[in-house]
Parts: structure tokens; sequence; C-alpha cells
């Protein structure tokens, strides 16, 4: 007979970061973390947004990979299973932001917020 799974707690409305924090955690690092989560990044990139992203560029799926230092095994885990690390996905957000920006002439929303490790 199967046990019952324990169910997960409820996060907190509230909770501006959203889940467990570090005892090592800092003000300015709270404040990137925030920023993360403000802009999408900690749910991770799904496979469709890696996609949309190759026919932004006109590259392949391995050729964005290796644009951003992503190796052909995590690539292949990652477009597999739907979703991409969080790291992965920094790096894509970075290639997205600088091509709507400079291609497309786009204001963007920073992605990495510099601006927290000086407001600390």
């Amino acid at each position: 007979m199967r046990k019952p799974r324990a169910s997960r707690a409820k996060r907190d409305p509230l909770d501006p970061c959203k889940g467990k924090v570090s005892k090592d955690a800092t003000f300015a690092s709270l404040l990137i973390r925030m920023h993360y989560e403000e802009i999408g990044l900690h749910e991770g990139w799904t496979s469709e947004r890696f996609n949309r992203l190759c026919r932004m560029l006109g590259c392949t799926a391995y050729e964005l990979g290796e644009l951003c230092c992503i190796n052909g095994s995590h690539l292949t885990e990652g477009l597999k299973h739907r979703r991409f690390s969080r790291v992965a996905s920094l790096h894509f957000a970075i290639i997205e932001a600088w091509f709507l920006h400079e291609v497309l002439e786009k204001e963007q929303t920073p992605i990495v917020p510099i601006d927290a490790l000086r407001a600390a």
C-alpha cells in the first residue's frame, strides 16, 4: 500500500523571497534573489522559450548552447525535460536581453542587478 504524500507547505504571498533563505544571506543577496524571481529566472526557462530565442537569433539549439557555454548533455537534458536550470536560464536571458536591446532597440530591465551590490 502506498504512503500518502506529505503536503508541501504553502508559500506565504507576502514572503519576498518565496521560500527558504540561507542563514548566510546578505541584504544584497536577497535583493538579487528577489530581482531574479521577479523576472522569472527562478522558475527556469521552458523549452518553448528557448526555441523562440533560437528562432530570433537564427541559430540551432546547440549553437545557442555553445554561445552560452552550456554543454551538449546539459542542453539535451533541458530539452528532454522541457525546462532548463537557473544557471542556463540566466545565460539565455542575458542573450535575449542583448538581442532585444541591440537588434530590436527595445528598452530592457537589466538582467544582472549590479546595483543591488551597491545598495547593501
